[in-house]
């Protein structure tokens, strides 16, 4: 995949899948991260449930990426995920909760998400920097963790 020189306000990760190739140049592509929203649930959903519902969906939309988290899991979140579906004040997402979201320990959900996701991915990761006037430098992952890491304002690849 080749990402030209230009800025990418992103609502989601770019995710990673097996056997692909990110190709970009180097400081003039940049992938900038949108503002991220915080609001807590309004109900307690359970391990394995399948949406959220949320006390303020202002500026929660399908297709954006979230986080859901709350006072056990410090700020590590418990998932990240995809908002696929919406019905008044909640929202589908793509993949089960895996705690019990309760009100009573502050869950939350944020529009927050690694801007370069590689989940599930059996091989290593690897993105291209192509330089006009010399050979092509690729950066290897060793795992999706490394490149799975939050950023809070823009990556410039």
């Amino acid at each position: 995949m080749h990402i030209g020189a230009s800025e990418n306000l992103m609502h989601d990760a770019l995710h990673f899948r097996a056997n692909v190739k990110v190709i970009c140049a180097p400081k003039l592509t940049v992938l900038k991260k949108a503002k991220s929203h915080r609001t807590h649930l309004s109900v307690d959903h359970d391990f394995g449930d399948e949406q959220i519902s949320l006390m303020d969906s202002i500026g929660v939309a399908i297709r954006l990426g979230v986080t859901v988290s709350d006072l056990n899991a410090g700020s590590f979140p418990t998932i990240v995920t995809r908002i696929n579906g919406r019905r008044g004040d909640t929202f589908a997402i793509d993949k089960p909760l895996n705690i019990h979201c309760m009100i009573a320990n502050s869950v939350h959900a944020s529009t927050t998400f690694p801007v370069i996701s590689g989940y599930d991915v059996p091989r290593r990761l690897s993105i291209t920097y192509l330089f006009t006037a010399a050979k092509p430098k690729t950066i290897i992952s060793p795992s999706a963790q490394v490149l799975a890491s939050f950023f809070t304002t823009a990556l410039a690849l």
